[in-house]
């Protein structure tokens, strides 16, 4: 009896110090702490980022004239609106990605498929558009909401991984597109597609609010509840595949949260400098900031 006492006993302490050593690491890591208030306004709510220089570039899901389309996120957490080249705007758009290999080329998509190649100049914040094109093998009643490129170690100059995925619901799977991209023609070729749902949010659901590559080649995906634009908002993050080095794409089989946020409708997610930032579309809320260091 005196063993198993002191074996008990170890084992309580055992638990009582890796809960001191790690707890305070993975209570920071659960993003709960305070949010960062970017903008107040409906019309500046982030539904995509990408990092630009030590800013990032963000878009908006505006749909009327005259509302925001692209901005640019300073250091300072203040938004700078960018003009868009043309009289015509881009319709509710979803995402955007820095194009792998270049500084200051992104590619945006809206929600429909329809996706901008654009350059941005760094000293004069000035949008050029490269090209346009839209994404293949989609159906009517998808709504796109997740974007993500990579470039994988065997890829030739201009052939780019894309990877981009229907938002789905509590009641439609998701369809993840993977293919081949190829930024100079615009075009997209040799798509695969894979079907998934997750369990939680369990209600008023989207599978997919956006997507992000880490540095291991690891898939993200923020999957959110959007009851109404007065909420309440719930995100849930997970890592829902993996891409190989030579460019293909692994579905994870079972679905597990890494993280749970209140209170949060995230649609923006990347990485950047180690950490991990996630930008929300708070609707009449407006749009909120955070991040969290990422652990090997």
């Amino acid at each position: 009896m005196d063993q198993m006492h002191y074996l008990l006993k170890g084992f309580i302490s055992f638990i009582f110090f890796m809960t001191f050593l790690f707890g305070n690491l993975i209570s920071k890591d659960l993003v709960e702490e305070k949010w960062i208030k970017i903008s107040p306004l409906r019309e500046f709510s982030i539904s995509g980022v990408a990092p630009f220089y030590n800013n990032f570039i963000v878009v908006h899901d505006n749909k009327k004239a005259n509302q925001a389309r692209v901005s640019m996120l300073d250091k300072k957490n203040k938004l700078t609106l960018l003009s868009w080249p043309e009289l015509k705007l881009p319709f509710d758009l979803e995402a955007i990605h820095l194009i792998p290999g270049t500084k200051n080329e992104f590619l945006i998509m809206e929600s429909r498929g329809y996706c901008y190649r654009i350059s941005i100049n760094s000293e004069k914040n000035v949008i050029e558009i490269l090209n346009k094109f839209k994404l293949p093998k989609l159906k009517k009643k998808m709504n796109l909401e997740g974007l993500a490129l990579h470039k994988y170690s065997n890829s030739k100059n201009d052939l780019i991984k894309i990877i981009y995925g229907d938002r789905g619901s509590n009641t439609r799977e998701s369809t993840l597109f993977v293919g081949n991209y190829d930024f100079v023609k615009g075009i997209v070729t040799n798509v695969e597609l894979f079907q998934f749902s997750v369990k939680e949010p369990v209600s008023h659901r989207r599978n997919i609010s956006d997507l992000a590559i880490d540095k291991n080649n690891n898939l993200w995906c923020s999957a959110t509840s959007d009851p109404s634009n007065d909420g309440p908002f719930e995100t849930k993050i997970y890592i829902i595949g993996h891409l190989n080095n030579k460019g293909t794409f692994n579905l994870r089989k079972k679905l597990l949260v890494t993280r749970s946020i209140k209170e949060q409708k995230v649609e923006a997610i990347t990485f950047y400098n180690g950490k991990f930032f996630l930008m929300t579309d708070n609707e009449k809320m407006g749009s909120t900031m955070n991040s969290f260091n990422l652990i090997d």
